[in-house]
């Protein structure tokens, strides 16, 4: 036993050896006392590496337990688990942390910085290798997990197990990720060139369990430069809760999806982002959203979440399962222009994917009076059942009405029907009608006239 009769100065170092047999052991008295504001591992080092002096406020020797947990590539132990800041890659900013708390598996991180520049087969940000139960990386502030060293098999940003060697294993392993208070994660695969099929993640579980985004806060999960590249992708089920928004991205490459998992793939709450890349090499194929289809796994789309969904092939591999009461809105095109409501039997044809969507409302180059003629009034236009409008065949039909003239917010010109068209247009009309302008104009009054008025 030490005694420690007084305070320690700055950059003493004091070497301890456990005796031999024990596992644990309180090897100072008085510490706490005549060093209040410090801890004994600032002066205490052990002698042996098995053990380490923790941040008791007495001196105490303990065996260390590894974990089967990496962070910017080095393994986190008892020893570093409760400031991972002392890891090489793994920086924390103002009121920041980065902790492993081993009594429910969470790796929680605050304002940290976390990357693995380490080149080799296979690098990740965050490994967790454990099975038969759910990790979660909790995160609070703005927080970024970055592979920058290049792989020649697989980089992610968070993995559960090792993509690239996916294992159908059980006990299953879960990885949830949880936002708190607003926070911003963001999630960063790197390259990876040169193995067989190599894969870059932003977040990715390779062993057969969950994925699961919630909280609230912003996600942005990216995949890398290489052959297979995925913003999350899972062997088993994903699914996004929480109010957060997640932005899932892959890179232009061959094979670049935004979300992939093997299971079942349910969207309920929040907003979501998934975009496939735009490579131009031959063969490439990109998705937002790719699904199970060989085990008929679906896309559900719930009425509280927004999605939207972009790729170069198409925007889902698969026909979602949406509500009944979401409207859905589809575009042949990558940007989305010229998107009309969803219909299943297209999905194959739509690069572009919305939910909830609002149909755009049809305009035809007809004013009656005052109202322009739209998909929406065209079979009663007035609302007293005397007008209508076939687009088909361009004809206004007219059923015994009296219709006086309107503007557009002026009164420099009036009309009572006005044709904007380059097509033939044609009116029937049935019984007696009255077309007319009644109202003072400045310039000119018209009962009916072709083209631009003014």
């Amino acid at each position: 036993m030490i005694t420690v009769t007084g305070a320690l100065t700055e950059g003493a170092s004091i070497g301890v050896t456990l005796d031999e047999g024990r596992s644990t052991r309180q090897f100072t008295n008085g510490f706490k006392e005549n060093n209040p504001d410090t801890k004994p591992a600032a002066f205490f080092t052990s002698d042996d590496s098995n053990y380490y002096v923790g941040d008791a406020e007495e001196g105490v020797l303990s065996r260390v337990t590894t974990y089967p947990l990496w962070v910017g590539g080095t393994q986190v132990t008892s020893a570093n688990a409760g400031d991972l800041s002392v890891i090489d890659g793994v920086t924390v900013g103002e009121d920041g942390y980065a902790k492993y708390i081993s009594t429910n598996n969470t790796l929680t991180i605050k304002n940290a910085t976390i990357t693995n520049s380490t080149a080799g087969d296979s690098g990740f940000g965050i490994q967790y290798t454990g099975t038969g139960t759910t990790f979660t990386l909790e995160a609070a502030g703005t927080n970024t997990v970055s592979v920058t060293g290049k792989q020649t098999q697989s980089s992610a940003a968070v993995a559960v197990g090792t993509p690239g060697v996916w294992e159908t294993s059980t006990p299953k392993a879960n990885l949830r990720v949880y936002l708190l208070d607003n926070a911003t994660l963001n999630l960063n695969g790197g390259a990876a060139e040169g193995g067989y099929y190599p894969s870059s993640c932003g977040i990715a579980n390779a062993y057969d369990g969950q994925v699961v985004v919630t909280g609230a806060g912003t996600v942005n999960a990216t995949g890398g430069a290489a052959m297979y590249s995925y913003g999350v992708s899972s062997l088993g089920d994903f699914y996004k809760t929480g109010a957060c928004t997640l932005n899932a991205t892959g890179a232009d490459c061959y094979w670049s999806t935004g979300i992939a998992a093997n299971g079942d793939i349910v969207l309920s709450t929040g907003v979501v982002n998934a975009v496939g890349g735009t490579s131009s090499e031959s063969g490439a194929e990109s998705y937002g959203i790719f699904g199970d289809t060989y085990n008929g796994k679906p896309i559900t789309i719930t009425n509280n979440v927004e999605v939207l969904a972009k790729g170069n092939t198409s925007a889902l591999n698969m026909a979602p399962t949406l509500n009944s009461d979401v409207t859905a809105g589809g575009s042949v095109n990558y940007d989305g222009s010229g998107a009309v409501e969803y219909n299943a039997n297209d999905n194959d044809t739509y690069k572009w994917f919305q939910a909830p969507f609002t149909v755009p409302v049809t305009t035809y180059p007809l004013y009656i009076a005052g109202t322009q003629v739209t998909g929406d009034n065209a079979t009663d236009i007035l609302g007293d059942g005397k007008v209508s409008y076939d687009a088909t065949t361009n004809t206004l039909t007219l059923n015994g009405v009296t219709i006086d003239g309107g503007s557009e917010n002026t009164n420099n010109y009036g009309w009572g029907i006005n044709y904007r068209g380059t097509d033939d247009f044609n009116i029937v009309a049935n019984g007696a009608n009255i077309v007319r302008d009644n109202d003072s104009r400045y310039y000119a009054s018209y009962g009916i006239v072709i083209g631009d008025p003014s």
